[in-house]
C-alpha cells in the first residue's frame, strides 16, 4: 500500500511508460506535505498567518514553491521570492515585532524566509547585512530546534540546499572542515607574482 496520495502510483506507472504529460501532476503531489502534525500544543507549526506578516495563503504558496524547487530547477515567482515577501511585510519600523508574530505562528517557516533572503540582502546591502540576517535566521531555528521533526513544511517542503551553504560562506558557525553539501568542493586561487602590483 502506497503512502503517497491517491492516484500517485497510477501516474507514476504512466510516467514510467513514457507519458510525460503526468509530470506536472506528479510534481504537484510531491510538493504537498504528508502527515503534518495537527495538535494544538505546538502553535508555532500552524502557519495560519498573522495580520501584519504573511497570510496563510502566502505561506502555502511559499512552501509550495520551495518544494517544487527541490525537484526541478525553476525561477521563483517574484511575489514569492523570500526577499520580496520580507520587504512587503517586514521592512518598516515595526519589522522586529512583525517577525516575532510570524515566528509565533510559523517558526521554521519564518527561519526559511529569512534564510532565503540572505543572498538578495548581500547583493543589495552587503556582506555585513547578509551576515546579520543569517544569524537572525539561525537564532530562530535554534529556538525551535525541537520542532523540526514535527514541522512537515520544514522537513518535507523547504529546500535546504538553497541556503545550507550560506553559514559556511558568511562564517556564522565557525569554519567547518568540509563544504556543507555532498560535493567535494575545492577552490584554488592562482595569483602569479606578475599580478601582485595590481
Amino acid at each position: 500500500l502506497s503512502s503517497w496520495p491517491a492516484g500517485f502510483d497510477e501516474l507514476l506507472q504512466l510516467g514510467e511508460g513514457g507519458d510525460a504529460s503526468v509530470l506536472p501532476r506528479l510534481l504537484q503531489l510531491l510538493s504537498e506535505p504528508q502527515a503534518c502534525y495537527e495538535g494544538d500544543d505546538m502553535p508555532e507549526l500552524r502557519c495560519m498567518g498573522t495580520p501584519r506578516g504573511l497570510a496563510a495563503a502566502e505561506w502555502k504558496k511559499f512552501f509550495g514553491a520551495h518544494s517544487k524547487s527541490r525537484y526541478m530547477r525553476n525561477d521563483w515567482p517574484r511575489e514569492l521570492d523570500p526577499a520580496e515577501l520580507l520587504s512587503r511585510c517586514c521592512s518598516g519600523p515595526d519589522s522586529d515585532d512583525v517577525l516575532r508574530e510570524m515566528e509565533a505562528d510559523c517558526a521554521l517557516g519564518t527561519a526559511a524566509l529569512l534564510f532565503g533572503s540572505v543572498a538578495t540582502i548581500e547583493k543589495q546591502e552587503g556582506h555585513a547585512a547578509a551576515r546579520r540576517q543569517q544569524l537572525r535566521a539561525e537564532a530562530i531555528r535554534l529556538r525551535h530546534w525541537a520542532l523540526q521533526p514535527f514541522d512537515c513544511h520544514w522537513s518535507q517542503q523547504v529546500n535546504h540546499a538553497g541556503f545550507n551553504h550560506a553559514a559556511w560562506f558568511l562564517e556564522t558557525r565557525g569554519f567547518p572542515d568540509a563544504f556543507p553539501c555532498s560535493a567535494d568542493l575545492r577552490i584554488y586561487v592562482h595569483e602569479p607574482p606578475e599580478l601582485s602590483p595590481l
